[in-house]
Protein backbone atom coordinates (compact mmCIF):
# COMPACT_ATOMS: atom_id res chain seq x y z
CA UNK A 1 0.00 0.00 0.00
CA UNK A 2 1.40 3.42 -0.73
CA UNK A 3 2.73 5.14 1.67
CA UNK A 4 0.25 8.61 0.97
CA UNK A 5 -2.89 6.65 1.37
CA UNK A 6 -1.60 4.96 4.98
CA UNK A 7 -1.22 8.50 6.34
CA UNK A 8 -4.62 9.95 4.46
CA UNK A 9 -6.15 6.85 6.15
CA UNK A 10 -4.54 6.92 9.39
CA UNK A 11 -5.62 10.90 9.87
CA UNK A 12 -8.94 9.86 8.90
CA UNK A 13 -9.30 7.01 10.94
CA UNK A 14 -7.69 8.97 13.92
CA UNK A 15 -10.52 11.95 13.58
CA UNK A 16 -13.37 9.75 13.30
CA UNK A 17 -12.15 7.84 16.07
CA UNK A 18 -11.39 11.33 17.91
CA UNK A 19 -14.64 12.60 17.06
CA UNK A 20 -16.68 9.83 18.15
CA UNK A 21 -15.78 10.80 21.51
CA UNK A 22 -16.72 14.08 21.56
CA UNK A 23 -19.64 14.27 20.23
CA UNK A 24 -21.95 17.73 21.59
CA UNK A 25 -23.12 19.63 19.05
CA UNK A 26 -26.57 19.02 17.17
CA UNK A 27 -25.60 20.82 13.56
CA UNK A 28 -27.25 18.16 11.82
CA UNK A 29 -31.15 16.71 11.53
CA UNK A 30 -31.99 13.02 11.30
CA UNK A 31 -33.33 12.87 8.01
CA UNK A 32 -32.67 16.23 6.61
CA UNK A 33 -31.42 16.74 2.97
CA UNK A 34 -28.86 19.59 2.81
CA UNK A 35 -27.38 20.96 -1.06
CA UNK A 36 -24.52 23.00 -1.10
CA UNK A 37 -23.09 24.68 -3.82
CA UNK A 38 -19.37 25.66 -3.19
CA UNK A 39 -16.18 27.35 -4.71
CA UNK A 40 -13.09 25.19 -3.77
CA UNK A 41 -9.49 26.64 -4.27
CA UNK A 42 -6.70 25.06 -3.58
CA UNK A 43 -2.56 25.02 -3.73
CA UNK A 44 -0.96 22.01 -5.68
CA UNK A 45 1.57 19.75 -3.34
CA UNK A 46 3.89 16.88 -4.31
CA UNK A 47 4.77 16.92 -8.20
CA UNK A 48 1.78 18.48 -9.33
CA UNK A 49 3.13 21.65 -7.78
CA UNK A 50 6.41 21.75 -9.78
CA UNK A 51 3.45 22.17 -12.93
CA UNK A 52 0.54 23.85 -11.31
CA UNK A 53 0.32 27.08 -9.51
CA UNK A 54 -3.95 26.79 -8.23
CA UNK A 55 -6.65 24.80 -8.36
CA UNK A 56 -10.26 26.71 -9.27
CA UNK A 57 -13.67 25.13 -9.07
CA UNK A 58 -16.95 24.44 -7.89
CA UNK A 59 -18.84 21.71 -6.69
CA UNK A 60 -22.18 20.73 -5.70
CA UNK A 61 -22.75 18.48 -2.39
CA UNK A 62 -25.93 16.60 -1.45
CA UNK A 63 -25.86 16.18 2.50
CA UNK A 64 -28.32 13.64 4.17
CA UNK A 65 -28.36 14.03 8.24
CA UNK A 66 -28.13 9.82 9.49
CA UNK A 67 -28.95 11.34 13.16
CA UNK A 68 -28.17 14.72 15.08
CA UNK A 69 -23.91 14.29 14.82
CA UNK A 70 -23.51 12.43 11.59
CA UNK A 71 -24.37 13.18 7.98
CA UNK A 72 -23.29 11.76 4.56
CA UNK A 73 -22.25 13.45 1.60
CA UNK A 74 -22.38 12.78 -2.08
CA UNK A 75 -20.05 15.55 -4.24
CA UNK A 76 -19.23 16.26 -7.55
CA UNK A 77 -17.89 19.23 -9.10
CA UNK A 78 -15.34 20.32 -11.61
CA UNK A 79 -11.61 21.46 -10.65
CA UNK A 80 -9.26 23.60 -12.92
CA UNK A 81 -5.48 23.19 -12.26
CA UNK A 82 -4.00 26.29 -13.56
CA UNK A 83 -0.41 25.70 -15.35
CA UNK A 84 2.57 27.43 -14.60
CA UNK A 85 4.86 28.85 -17.39
CA UNK A 86 7.49 26.63 -17.78
CA UNK A 87 11.07 26.21 -19.26
CA UNK A 88 13.58 29.34 -19.50
CA UNK A 89 12.54 32.81 -19.99
CA UNK A 90 14.08 32.24 -23.62
CA UNK A 91 12.04 29.31 -24.64
CA UNK A 92 9.09 29.61 -21.94
CA UNK A 93 5.64 26.59 -22.60
CA UNK A 94 3.04 25.91 -20.63
CA UNK A 95 1.07 22.25 -20.13
CA UNK A 96 -2.43 22.14 -20.58
CA UNK A 97 -4.43 22.86 -17.67
CA UNK A 98 -5.56 19.43 -15.89
CA UNK A 99 -9.46 19.54 -15.59
CA UNK A 100 -11.00 17.30 -13.24
CA UNK A 101 -14.51 16.05 -12.90
CA UNK A 102 -14.49 14.61 -8.55
CA UNK A 103 -17.39 11.86 -7.86
CA UNK A 104 -16.66 11.27 -3.87
CA UNK A 105 -18.78 9.52 -1.12
CA UNK A 106 -18.58 10.62 2.63
CA UNK A 107 -19.05 11.47 5.92
CA UNK A 108 -19.25 14.75 8.36
CA UNK A 109 -19.22 14.20 11.95
CA UNK A 110 -19.93 17.32 13.89
CA UNK A 111 -18.36 17.35 17.46
CA UNK A 112 -18.52 20.61 19.17
CA UNK A 113 -20.62 23.78 18.47
CA UNK A 114 -20.91 23.84 14.57
CA UNK A 115 -17.31 21.93 14.16
CA UNK A 116 -16.72 18.79 12.25
CA UNK A 117 -14.56 16.17 10.84
CA UNK A 118 -15.07 15.03 7.36
CA UNK A 119 -13.91 12.10 5.16
CA UNK A 120 -14.48 11.71 1.09
CA UNK A 121 -13.60 8.97 -1.32
CA UNK A 122 -14.36 8.27 -5.15
CA UNK A 123 -13.46 8.98 -8.46
CA UNK A 124 -11.80 12.12 -10.76
CA UNK A 125 -12.12 11.61 -13.78
CA UNK A 126 -9.55 13.89 -16.36
CA UNK A 127 -12.32 16.06 -18.98
CA UNK A 128 -9.06 16.17 -21.36
CA UNK A 129 -5.75 14.11 -21.64
CA UNK A 130 -7.62 11.09 -22.41
CA UNK A 131 -10.04 10.93 -19.33
CA UNK A 132 -7.46 9.41 -16.95
CA UNK A 133 -9.63 7.92 -13.54
CA UNK A 134 -7.89 8.91 -10.29
CA UNK A 135 -8.79 7.56 -6.58
CA UNK A 136 -9.45 10.28 -4.31
CA UNK A 137 -9.14 10.35 -0.39
CA UNK A 138 -9.75 13.46 0.90
CA UNK A 139 -10.17 14.15 4.44
CA UNK A 140 -11.40 17.88 5.90
CA UNK A 141 -11.65 19.92 8.97
CA UNK A 142 -14.68 22.72 9.17
CA UNK A 143 -17.36 24.32 10.14
CA UNK A 144 -20.86 25.11 9.65
CA UNK A 145 -23.82 26.41 10.12
CA UNK A 146 -27.26 25.89 8.83
CA UNK A 147 -26.25 28.07 5.69
CA UNK A 148 -22.35 28.48 5.19
CA UNK A 149 -19.99 25.79 5.37
CA UNK A 150 -16.44 26.60 5.32
CA UNK A 151 -13.48 24.02 6.07
CA UNK A 152 -9.73 23.14 4.51
CA UNK A 153 -9.03 19.94 3.45
CA UNK A 154 -5.94 18.20 1.91
CA UNK A 155 -6.83 16.27 -1.58
CA UNK A 156 -5.10 12.72 -2.79
CA UNK A 157 -5.60 11.82 -6.48
CA UNK A 158 -3.63 8.54 -6.94
CA UNK A 159 -3.51 6.20 -9.90
CA UNK A 160 -1.77 6.39 -13.04
CA UNK A 161 1.35 7.77 -14.14
CA UNK A 162 0.56 10.78 -12.21
CA UNK A 163 -0.52 11.29 -8.84
CA UNK A 164 -2.12 15.01 -7.62
CA UNK A 165 -2.91 16.66 -4.91
CA UNK A 166 -3.77 19.51 -3.37
CA UNK A 167 -4.87 21.79 -0.02
CA UNK A 168 -7.94 23.16 -0.40
CA UNK A 169 -10.36 25.90 0.73
CA UNK A 170 -14.23 25.26 0.53
CA UNK A 171 -16.70 27.73 1.07
CA UNK A 172 -20.05 26.51 0.43
CA UNK A 173 -23.89 28.38 0.42
CA UNK A 174 -26.18 25.26 1.84
CA UNK A 175 -30.35 25.13 2.24
CA UNK A 176 -32.27 22.68 2.75
CA UNK A 177 -34.26 20.58 0.26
Amino acid sequence: MNTQIKIVSAIVSFLLLMTGQLVKAQKTSAGETRFGVAFETGLPTGPSAKEYKLSLGGTGTIQYGVNNHLALTFTSGYYNFLSKTLGTPFAPYKRANLQIVPIKVGAKVFFYDGFYAAGETGMAIEAVSGGGRKFILAPALGYATKQLDVSVRYENLLGGLENYGLVGLHTAYGFKL
